[in-house]
């Protein structure tokens, strides 16, 4: 991500969330609360963001990157 969205020189905070067969799923554990799959803030400042997650079949995850100053 370029310094036009806001990125560039400052840290960030990731949250992620999922939904699969075992994580925030009713029919497995009868979860209604949508929990965080991570909540992390960088330890300096960053240039780009760049995150690959591997999901597996029929899941879908939610990942929200804001900048932190």
């Amino acid at each position: 991500m370029s310094g036009k969205c806001g990125f560039a020189g400052k840290r960030v905070r990731i949250e992620r969330w999922l939904v699969d067969e075992t994580h925030n799923n009713y029919n497995y554990d009868g979860t209604t609360e949508f929990v965080r799959a991570e909540d992390s803030i960088s330890d300096g400042p960053v240039s780009e963001v760049v995150r690959t997650e591997l999901l597996t079949k029929n899941a879908v995850g939610l990942m929200l990157v804001t900048p932190v100053d």
